[in-house]
């Protein structure tokens, strides 16, 4: 049982790391094209309105996908591992 928990959590993980990537591209691809249009055409009241809505509902695709990422980190690592601190060598151990 203890070779089964080594690598069922990194499978685990994969479908939320995919679906973490998958909703990034999407939604950067939304933002930078909407951007765009609104950089370069002329638009009535309402046109804008509808891109700025469209721009908001991009950068909540861009949070919800990190929201998959971390999750499919914890899937994997149980925890959120922070990295040990550096410290420099005391006089005693040189």
């Amino acid at each position: 049982m203890g070779k089964a928990r080594v690598w069922i959590r990194p499978v685990l993980s994969i479908p939320f790391y995919v679906v973490s990537v998958y909703l990034w591209l999407i939604a950067v691809m939304s933002f930078i094209a909407t951007s765009l249009i609104m950089l370069n055409a002329p638009l009535t009241a309402q046109e804008s309105g509808e891109k700025i809505a469209d721009l908001v509902f991009s950068i909540i695709g861009i949070v919800v996908a990190g929201g998959f990422w971390l999750l499919g980190r914890y899937i994997r690592t149980s925890s959120f591992k922070r990295r040990l601190k550096v410290t420099s060598p005391s006089q005693s151990q040189l």
